[in-house]
Order: structure tokens, then sequence, then C-alpha cells
């Protein structure tokens, strides 16, 4: 199913990139302001990753085929809930799993627009840990339904404002032909998405 498929390539494409630039500082001050839509062809697209050790930044990959909306997202421990290694104590424990419970409403941590209709009907949530460092990660992957998929014209993202630790997220957004990314980040949390034909119309 391509729908399947789409999404499985655009995290691939995150989590192989991650290792081909592992020594890159790739560090954004995040005191600059951002075009956000860094539409392309094949090149700039190619290299969004979540390099899991840049705080502050994380992955959302988006794909779009019919009225079902899916979601991957991607974030550095500290970003969501302060420290970067295994929970150990019970105050972390409990931080994950409030940091767990928000992250498995997407509605609310990424507004998608009202009108699209849109109702979840997967939200899973894992926290990973690296076994060789120890760092840890959020990832959660979304199913959504959207009754008006036409209208999902953007995203309001609350996401900054529910983890104080995130300031950027490097979206791709896969949607009919095309495949676009964009950056939003804490200064600006909207992501336009009504340029795009989504469904290939």
């Amino acid at each position: 199913m391509r729908f399947a498929t789409t999404i499985a390539a655009a995290a691939a494409l995150s989590l192989a990139a991650a290792s081909a630039i592992a020594g890159d500082s790739h560090n954004h001050g995040h005191s600059h302001d951002h075009s956000h839509d860094h539409s392309d062809d094949h090149g700039d697209g190619e290299k969004r990753q979540l390099d899991a050790h840049v705080h502050g930044e994380g992955v959302l990959n988006i794909a779009v085929e019919g009225g079902e909306l899916q979601m991957e997202l991607a974030s550095p421990g500290a970003d969501i809930v302060g420290f970067e290694t295994k929970p150990e104590t019970d105050e972390q424990k409990a931080a994950v799993e409030a940091a767990k419970k928000t992250l498995s409403g997407p509605i609310a941590v990424f507004g998608p627009s009202a009108a699209a209709n849109c109702e979840i009907e997967k939200a899973d949530v894992e926290l990973h840990v690296e076994e060789e460092t120890g760092h840890c990660e959020f990832h959660a992957e979304y199913h959504l339904d959207c009754a008006n998929m036409d209208e999902l014209k953007g995203m309001q993202v609350t996401y900054f404002d529910l983890f104080e630790g995130a300031e950027a997220l490097e979206v791709t957004v896969l949607g009919g032909d095309s495949q676009t990314a964009f950056e939003v980040t804490r200064d600006a949390p909207s992501l336009d998405l009504s340029g795009l034909d989504l469904n290939g119309s």
C-alpha cells in the first residue's frame, strides 16, 4: 500500500541520514528566523533527520492519503522531560509517564485544522533508550481519520508550549506526489499546508 510505504520511507530517510552526518555539528542556534517552507525536489529533504543528540530539535514525518493522516515523531528525551538518560528515580519515571500521556493526544499537541475534523485512530508513544550511549528518545506513531481532509490547511503546533526543552521540529510532509520539508520553531509554531495538494487531485 503506497500510504504505508511513503511514511516508512520518510522515517527511513530520517534515521539513515543521522548516521551519515553523526560527526556534523548540525547545531541550529534557533535564535534566528527560518523561512519554514523549505520545499525541495530531492536535495535538502533527503538530509532531514533526527540527530538524537541535538537537544531542542525533533523530527516529525507526516503522510496523507485519502482521509488518513499519519504522523511519526522522534524527539530527544531532554526536549520532552528535561533529561536525556534512562529514567531511574520515581520522579523521572513519573515525568516520562506524564509526557507519554500528553503525547498520546496528537490533535492537542500538533493542532491540525479543526475544519478537517480529524479523530484519533491510533496513538502509540514509547521511550527508546540507546544501549551504547544510554540516551533516551521519545518515538510516537499516530493514525488520524479526517472526515474533511481537503480542509487540512495547516497545524498550530502547541508542542513547544507543552515541552519547554523543545525548540524546533524538522517536518517532512508526504502527500499526493510531493514531498515537502518545513521547520517549525518555538517562535514560529505554525505549519502552513494550504499550498500543498496533499491528495494529488
